[in-house]
């Protein structure tokens, strides 16, 4: 098959998937592969949906190998849009030299008079599903158990824990990642709203009703300051604490999108794309803010004036749209500023941008 057949076969199942992307249950699958791959792109995310919407752990052919398992016989790769700039030749090599080079998309654009290329390409990839333990390896293998795919709220949980382990400390994360202070008061009848600059979370509710009511308020001061689509509104926030709640492994058996498919039914195909890469973008801003928040508090370092990021990906997407990444060392909790997105790859730890630029709307669309 051609590039450009291959190409035209993913955009096509990319909109089938779409197509049936709004109904409960399939949102369901969709928001929990967003939770287990939070860098990934809408659109990679709807493949997935089409191909393997039990994922969980996604490497190349000969990675697996270096993991103690090996892709079973047939077993069929996972095409996952990527990027890949100059400083990629030695990844394509790899790729040359393993025989899985899988089909090419490229797409080439220039950025505010930057002249990098930009190669966008179809990578073969494999689910941990689509291994087996190697017998001889020499060492622990990474371990597979597979996941349950049946929605939390269909488990037939009647009760759960409205408890939240590290409640105060995860308050204190969200309160220093929230673009708006946020107190308590028991003068209001919601459990969370926005008053006039300030987010408001309701004394007496659950641990677990107070740390939804404050992501969901994250959101809406994120996102909604200039919204009047309520509809819009609710589902983007609902959707957004999902995932997020899902990554944090936050109880989820109350969260339903019974109104999902009322919504899907509204909007036509540019609306649904913008509403997921919104729904994407924010829930990995708020993941990477989180975590970076958490480990930044572990290992004693100051957010004064930056954010704590673990994620190399965000770290190079950063990079690649004009911002400083700092390298931070954990032991001495020093560094360098990142020259090449080479260095943020073999970097081993954390990494660190200016809190201004990482609030503003590049740092959020990265």
């Amino acid at each position: 098959m051609s590039k450009t057949s291959f190409a035209k076969t993913e955009a096509k199942n990319i909109q089938k998937s779409l197509d049936t992307a709004f109904t409960e249950d399939d949102f369901h699958i969709l928001m929990q592969l967003m939770s287990r791959f939070p860098h990934y792109s809408y659109r990679n995310i709807l493949i997935l949906k089409a191909r393997c919407p039990h994922a969980q752990m996604l490497k190349k052919y000969r990675t697996w190998f270096k993991l103690g398992r090996a892709v079973r016989e047939n077993e069929k790769a996972i095409h996952i849009c990527s990027f890949f700039g100059e400083d990629d030749e030695e990844k394509r090599g790899e790729e040359k030299a393993s025989g899985q080079r899988g089909k090419n998309s490229k797409h080439r654009s220039k950025q505010r008079g930057e002249s990098e290329k930009r190669d966008y390409r179809y990578v073969p990839l494999f689910d941990i599903s689509q291994t087996g333990e190697l017998e001889d390896f020499e060492g622990e293998a990474v371990p597979y158990a597979p996941l349950d795919m049946t929605p939390r709220h269909r488990q037939n949980v009647v009760a759960f824990n409205q408890d939240v382990p590290g409640f105060g400390e995860l308050m204190a994360v969200l309160q220093s990642v929230s673009p708006l202070p946020i107190s308590f008061s028991a003068e209001i009848a919601q459990d969370g709203i926005i008053l006039g600059s300030d987010i408001i979370i309701q004394t007496g509710i659950t641990q677990l009703r107070a740390v939804r009511a404050a992501l969901t308020q994250i959101v809406h001061a994120m996102l909604h300051t200039r919204c009047s689509d309520k509809a819009l509104k609710a589902a983007e926030a609902e959707s957004v604490v999902y995932v997020v709640s899902q990554r944090l492994g936050l109880e989820t058996a109350g969260l339903r999108f019974q109104r999902i498919g009322d919504f899907g039914a509204s909007r036509e195909k540019n609306e649904k794309k913008a509403f997921l890469d919104s729904v994407q973008k924010t829930a990995m801003f708020l993941t990477d803010s989180i975590e970076g928040e958490q480990e930044a508090r572990r290992l004693g370092y100051n957010t004064a004036d930056f954010y704590m990021l673990l994620a190399g990906k965000t770290a190079s997407r950063l990079l690649r749209a004009g911002h400083r990444v700092w390298l931070v060392d954990p032991d001495t909790l020093g560094g360098k500023w990142a020259a090449s997105a080479k260095e943020i790859e073999d970097h081993n730890g954390p990494f660190a941008v200016e809190r201004a630029e990482w609030h503003n709307a590049t740092g959020r669309a990265a």
